[in-house]
């Protein structure tokens, strides 16, 4: 946990955290799993109720650099101190052929879970280091 809040405490998480206000943005996927299991972390994502274009809207707002070429997917890679960071709007898998997904977006985070590959990168963490693990993947990292 304290490796969870070392990556809470870093200048540019914090920055995103405060564009879009605590409650409507979390650390997602496997910057939460490698935390958990002690391991560096390379990635920082982030998931968000907000659809793709809202996303840029804040970024815009916060005077925080970004790329959209995942928009397509849902996603917006924040730019800040050279640190790239996704931002993907929680969505909903409508059609899939194992690989790719035909996606629709949602509000809802445990849609957004339900919809990732493995129950440890469905572990969602705020601002404060609180976790949210629908699908009990903290049980499963320790197997």
């Amino acid at each position: 946990m304290d490796e969870l809040m070392k990556i809470l405490q870093l200048p540019e998480v914090k920055k995103i955290f405060k564009a879009f206000g605590e409650s409507s943005i979390f650390l997602v996927g496997g910057c939460v799993r490698d935390t958990l299991m002690n391991k560096s972390v390379t990635d920082i994502d982030f998931a968000t109720p907000c659809e793709p274009l809202e996303v840029i809207e804040i970024l815009n707002k916060s005077e925080i650099n970004y790329v959209d070429i995942g928009i397509k997917f849902g996603t917006v890679t924040a730019i800040i101190n050279d640190k790239k960071y996704e931002i993907t709007s929680f969505r909903k898998d409508i059609s899939t052929d194992g690989r790719h997904a035909e996606v629709e977006f949602s509000k809802d985070w445990h849609e957004d879970a339900s919809r990732r590959d493995f129950t440890f990168n469905a572990i969602y963490s705020d601002l404060h280091g609180n976790l949210y693990d629908p699908f009990n993947g903290r049980e499963d990292l320790e197997l």
